[in-house]
């Protein structure tokens, strides 16, 4: 089950005035799966698919996966992903040419149960980040 119209917020807009100069990149849409309703809930020991749609602002070779939860103490990297994003989205990216980006990610069972704001993103060093904040709730 897909929820089409996940709620998501960017963590820039690429047209804010306090955003870093790298935020060139604006997400337009996020599904995850199986994630019928918001927040997401993800059991663990579990899949879940993170669908970004995006539009790059100038072009670029190569993006990373970018994803961190973003803690009261500061954002903490998710461990266990892989840093090539390119097998996840058609690279290279061109400017203002709309594109997906899937992730299939396994939710480990050591995960604590409780809910996560996780910034979700791309990035290739200082030249662009894309980058979507989401609401998931890992349960048992």
């Amino acid at each position: 089950i897909l929820c089409e119209n996940y709620e998501f917020e960017e963590c820039f807009k690429a047209d804010d005035d306090e955003a870093p100069d790298h935020y060139n990149c604006n997400v337009t849409a996020v599904r995850i799966s199986p994630c019928p309703d918001y927040p997401c809930k993800v059991k663990r020991g579990r899949k879940a698919v993170v669908e970004l749609d995006f539009t790059p602002l100038i072009d670029v070779e190569s993006v990373e996966n970018d994803v961190y939860w973003a803690s009261p103490e500061g954002d903490l990297e998710w461990q266990g992903l892989y840093k090539n994003a390119c097998t996840n989205t058609e690279c290279p990216l061109k400017n203002g040419v709309s594109q997906s980006y899937t992730y299939s990610v396994d939710i480990d069972k050591k995960v604590p149960t409780r809910s996560y704001d996780i910034k979700w993103g791309l990035k290739n060093g200082d030249q662009i980040k894309c980058c979507a904040l989401i609401k998931i709730v890992i349960k048992k």
